[in-house]
């Protein structure tokens, strides 16, 4: 009985932690800082006007390699690799 209540509580934290990031939040993991930028946003359009990448979550790094763009295609991969 206790092992189910503490299996939906988790469920639930997980449901609640596996939500998109915001445009603008700042993130971190593997000794970089990223912050989530909109796949419109022109830092992720090149000079053709095609995008530079292109998955569920755009960011940019605000650390060395300051400026480069990245992407995540699903949100497990995503907080997989980055955390608030």
């Amino acid at each position: 009985m206790y092992q189910i209540k503490i299996d939906c509580i988790l469920l639930h934290l997980l449901t609640i932690i596996m939500e998109n990031p915001t445009v603008d939040e700042v993130y971190h993991g593997q000794g970089f800082k990223i912050r989530i930028i909109n796949k419109d946003d022109q830092r992720n359009i090149d000079i053709s006007g095609n995008y530079r990448k292109s998955g569920l979550i755009i960011y940019e790094y605000i650390s060395e390699p300051l400026g480069k763009i990245g992407n995540c295609k699903t949100l497990k991969g995503f907080y997989a690799c980055w955390g608030k």
